[in-house]
């Protein structure tokens, strides 16, 4: 005992990290965060793992975008966040290991840089100029995070995490939620639908914040999971892609969008044109059988007022929410025409709908006053040309043509060199961005992390494309 007591070697690097540890927890103790305390211990040590292997962090930040509404922490800070801190553990990694030249910078080139920087020089001048400050400059906040996003990806996702990790996490954290809300949905549980106080019905939420924008997640896995399906050699995984492809359906049809269901329709013609080859007779009759399933759990799940919704599209006099996307339309090009160059500033949308007539339809009451509420344009191109004007919507288009000819390029490479199931992969992210930029038509998400994370997709894809030396993959590293 006592040799092994001699033979142990003080470390001052040890106890002064759990010196640290016990500093912080009691510190914070004192606070009316004391209930944090105990995750100050597992919390440093899991920044450390990251340190090793940092690129898992990044994968991570993937894996929950679709759980936001769990992991953004709004009930005690606006700002803090949970991949928000640990993006900038991430950055802090980063900038260390430049520092210390483990990394190049020549990691982050990509043929998308110049015109973020034209867009970047745009919006800030479009800020600069614009009446509403506080908005503009805080969505250019938002713009330069979404930029460093983009960087992290180029700098994180290697050749492995771009044919295996990304899709997984993809597939697996959208999954969850789907089959959450549908069970909620059948069972009546409140955690993952939402109630609207105005109708009387309920709308698939899974872990998110909105309905709109969890179809969308859901529709981006879709040629993922169609791709996963393919490419597994596993029975039991093809058994899991199919019956997840279908919970998915039922997910999107559960959260009542309208446009969701149009946009389903269209990825799923682009899926059967891209994979009809690979269909053989027998599988059209299991989709069949799949598809009877799938409808008939539909209308025996769906209320009478789902079916009111979807036929409300063609009414839209009578529809309130579609009268008012017709008036966001009318008050975008009254917008345009008063500052059609640069805009009134990145994100003023919302300010200036406000000051209209328009907004008097959105009205609410506080204390006995009439609030007009800040509606979005519920539409990306649209936030984009009134925010920094036609210089920055041509811009901003440009990004897409660049995107597709990444695509494009990457595809006829992987085929050229023989590589038919990474050609197949880049297929499916090319669909995944089409079904983004489609739902952008009726959703001002012109930040989210899929969109920014497909353009990096496009880089790397043509990047891994052109390299020689990863030409083949080894056998045991394909997805399983």
């Amino acid at each position: 005992m006592k040799a092994l007591v001699r033979s142990a070697k003080f470390n001052p690097l040890e106890a002064l990290f759990f010196l640290g540890v016990i500093s912080i927890s009691i510190w914070f103790l004192t606070t009316p965060y004391a209930k944090f305390a105990i995750l100050i211990g597992p919390t440093l040590l899991f920044l450390l793992l990251l340190g090793n292997f940092p690129q898992f962090g990044f994968y991570l930040i993937v894996f929950i975008i679709p759980f936001d509404a769990y992991t953004a922490l709004k009930a005690y800070s606006e700002l803090f966040s949970i991949p928000r801190f640990i993006g900038l553990w991430l950055i802090f990694i980063l900038g260390l290991q430049f520092l210390l030249k483990f990394r190049r910078a020549t990691v982050m080139r990509s043929n998308l840089w110049p015109l973020f920087a034209f867009f970047f020089l745009v919006s800030f001048l479009a800020a600069y100029l614009s009446e509403y400050s506080f908005t503009a400059y805080d969505t250019l906040r938002i713009l330069l995070f979404t930029y460093i996003f983009f960087a992290m990806a180029l700098i994180f996702i290697t050749q492995r995490g771009f044919y295996s990790y990304i899709p997984k996490a993809v597939i697996a954290s959208i999954a969850i939620c789907s089959y959450l809300s549908v069970i909620s949905y059948a069972f009546d549980l409140p955690l993952f639908a939402m109630d609207f106080a105005s109708e009387t019905k309920r709308r698939a939420l899974g872990m998110t914040t909105d309905p709109n924008g969890f179809c969308q997640m859901i529709i981006f896995s879709m040629p993922l999971l169609v791709w996963w399906f393919f490419t597994t050699r596993k029975l039991i995984e093809k058994k899991i892609a199919v019956i997840t492809f279908l919970v998915n359906i039922l997910a999107v049809m559960l959260t009542g969008s309208r446009s969701g269901g149009i946009t389903l329709a269209l990825v799923l013609v682009l899926l059967f044109i891209a994979h009809v080859k690979r269909f053989k007779p027998q599988f059209f009759g299991f989709v069949g059988i799949s598809l009877t399933v799938v409808i008939t759990a539909v209308v025996i799940l769906m209320p009478g007022s789902y079916w009111e919704r979807q036929k409300s599209v063609t009414k839209v006099q009578e529809d309130r929410s579609l009268s008012g996307r017709v008036s966001f339309v009318n008050a975008s090009m009254d917008f345009f025409k008063e500052a059609p160059v640069l805009g009134s500033g990145p994100g003023t949308f919302k300010e200036k709908y406000a000051t209209t007539a328009y907004a008097l339809t959105y009205a609410i009451k506080k204390k006995g006053e009439e609030v007009r509420a800040k509606r979005a344009a519920h539409n990306a191109y649209l936030e984009i040309l009134v925010g920094q004007g036609l210089i920055g919507l041509i811009l901003y288009l440009l990004l897409f043509i660049i995107t597709f000819k990444n695509f494009k390029s990457a595809i006829k490479a992987f085929k050229d060199s023989g590589r038919k199931e990474m050609a197949m992969l880049v297929e499916a992210y090319r669909i995944s961005f089409i079904s983004i930029i489609t739902l952008f038509l009726v959703l001002s998400l012109n930040y989210h992390k899929y969109f920014w994370l497909s353009l990096a997709i496009s880089q790397l894809a043509l990047n891994f494309s052109r390299n020689k030396e990863a030409e083949r993959l080894p056998e045991e590293a394909m997805p399983a």
